[in-house]
């Protein structure tokens, strides 16, 4: 998916079910943000907390 020449988001299709396309575009709406978020909130602070873990970890090798 993508906007303004953006990537805005990326389809994961690994757990499709095979041979019916329409089940797997039917649910697809059904995952919108608002359902996502706390998903969306935990990868992030996930993601604050490995990038805090490596600047502490880099200071400690200096």
């Amino acid at each position: 998916m993508a906007k303004d020449n953006q990537i805005t988001g990326i389809i994961d299709w690994t757990l499709a079910i095979n041979g019916d396309h329409l089940y797997d575009k039917a649910n697809f709406p059904f995952w919108n943000e608002e359902k996502l978020q706390p998903l969306i909130q935990e990868i992030t602070n996930n993601s604050r907390n490995m990038h805090q873990m490596m600047k502490q970890k880099t200071r400690m090798q200096q």
